[in-house]
């Protein structure tokens, strides 16, 4: 649990950075959506201009995210730039060796959707195949391959250079020049074996749109979903099942004929009529209207003091915000995998039977307005109010409410049960009380406690005699990170802190 700590504080700055441009697009995409554009007549293009600003700052910094949590886990760990800037320029050098590879190895033949326009070239006049070769979509998997090569390479050349006729050359550009070999050989690899990879995806998608009736195959997508977008990859999924044919196709009256879920959904909405489209994105409004915010408000109680929660309170409605208006959970899901990891793994179950329930009921429910597609606001609290007071809607968004309260209470007793039984000893049984007494010990006693309080992955003391305190000792039970304030000394020790602090001021109230 110590390493997933350790990864949580090291990702964290490009965490919030996400969650910055999550809440500018969740902002613009207020204002550009359909029915509020509708209701209030708000047709100003400087407003339009801001929304759209906004919405693409949030998809840039969306699309960027793989980039900036490689600098911020190189800095992290070294403390130093130059690794930052090795670590970029691998990771050009390895989404462009992958893009000139791709068609000399490989006869597969892709969707458009797996590749993106970071780097393209024209195949045909270099002769290496037809038309023009995009980069693919790699998302983070491109971005930890490149940091753990840009780690190795680092460590390798450590006592290089300074010597001989290539003296000029010093540990630094050594370590660039490794890093540059090591990751076109990897390139070289990925272009080999990326493409199998995407073949058993989109046989996956076969699987899910053989029979879209059965709740299941929800159940598959729900994961197949949730699974991408915390790799960054999910404009693959929702481009094919939202704006292609593995998300059905329909023709309108007029002979037109629409593909995608997503696309099927606005044209019928646009006829005032409904069938069965909507089917890959109802799920979303239970997600991030109940669910989620049901994790968010257990999380917010493990602020056990008051200074803490009112401090945390605005984080907590602009993370609550980023849920529901921006219709992407994604920061939600890191800070949950790095610092819960079995509370994840629980999450990713209750998301796939969610998708499923909303399937076997019939609960298709799409959404109105998407300007780019990784700042797509399915579930959007706007939409659901809008399509409640439609004659169409209403009786799938009441049902939807039912379930949306049952889905925030499940949520908000497992994070409650995790955070106050599950978190200090589920993979380590019987560590519990030795943590408990090491912390104690590493306070210098219980006599030696003034006041203590936990967040959810820290613990916040305040001593009698500060020169009592054992840092070693406190390392030993799990400690990462000790810093010192006029207000005491926080301990960075993980999800256990609320649990251990529980029990700490059980003995202390005993004690006294």
């Amino acid at each position: 649990m110590n390493r997933w700590h350790s990864a949580y504080e090291s990702v964290l700055f490009s965490v919030k950075i996400l969650v910055l441009g999550l809440l500018f697009s969740g902002i613009g995409n207020v204002f550009l959506n359909t029915y509020m554009v509708n209701t209030f007549h708000w047709s100003n293009s400087l407003l339009t201009v801001v929304a759209y600003v906004l919405v693409y700052i949030g998809s840039f910094i969306i699309t960027l995210y793989p980039l900036l949590l490689l600098s911020v886990l190189l800095l992290s760990k070294t403390n130093d730039n130059t690794q930052v800037v090795t670590g970029i320029v691998n990771y050009v050098v390895l989404q462009i060796v992958v893009t000139f590879a791709y068609p000399m190895l490989s006869k597969a033949t892709l969707s458009s959707n797996v590749f993106n326009s970071f780097f393209s070239v024209n195949l045909e006049k270099l002769g290496i195949g037809t038309g023009t070769g995009s980069a693919f979509s790699l998302g983070l998997i491109a971005a930890l391959i490149v940091y753990v090569i840009t780690r190795y390479s680092s460590k390798q050349t450590t006592r290089f250079g300074g010597y001989g006729l290539l003296g000029f050359l010093d540990n630094h550009m050594w370590s660039l020049l490794l890093g540059v070999l090591l990751t076109a050989a990897a390139g070289i690899a990925l272009a080999y074996i990326w493409p199998f990879i995407l073949q058993l995806l989109y046989a996956i998608f076969d699987v899910i749109r053989s029979d879209v009736r059965n709740p299941m195959n929800f159940f598959i997508y729900g994961f197949v979903d949730r699974i991408a977008s915390l790799l960054n990859l999910s404009n693959i999924v929702r481009s094919e099942f939202w704006l292609a044919s593995f998300g059905g196709s329909w023709m309108d009256s007029f002979g037109s004929v629409f593909n995608g879920d997503l696309n099927i959904w606005l044209a019928q909405m646009n006829l005032g009529i409904l069938y069965e489209s909507g089917k890959f994105t109802a799920a979303y409004y239970i997600i991030n209207i109940f669910a989620i915010p049901g994790y968010l408000f257990a999380m917010y109680r493990t602020y056990s003091g008051s200074y803490e929660r009112r401090k945390h309170l605005i984080l907590l409605i602009v993370v609550f915000l980023i849920s529901v208006l921006s219709g992407n959970i994604l920061p939600i899901e890191i800070i949950m995998l790095l610092t819960a990891p079995l509370l994840y793994v629980i999450h990713l179950l209750l998301v796939s039977l969610i998708f499923a329930i909303v399937s076997g009921l019939s609960l298709f429910v799409g959404f109105s307005t998407m300007t780019t597609l990784n700042t797509a606001n399915p579930g959007n609290l706007i939409d659901f109010i809008f399509y409640y007071n439609n004659s169409l809607l209403s009786n799938r968004i009441i049902l939807m409410i039912y379930i949306g309260v049952i889905a925030f209470a499940v949520y908000f007793i497992i994070t409650t049960f995790y955070y106050n039984n599950m978190a200090l000893d589920i993979l380590n049984i019987g560590v519990k009380d030795k943590k408990i007494n090491g912390m104690i010990s590493g306070l210098g006693g219980l006599d030696n406690i003034r006041n203590i309080q936990a967040t959810p992955t820290k613990i916040i003391v305040n001593m009698l005699d500060s020169q009592k305190i054992n840092i070693s000792e406190l390392h030993q039970i799990g400690v990462v990170r000790i810093v010192e304030s006029r207000a005491g000394f926080t301990l960075h020790f993980g999800s256990g802190s609320y649990m251990l602090v529980k029990n700490i001021k059980r003995l202390l109230r005993h004690a006294r």
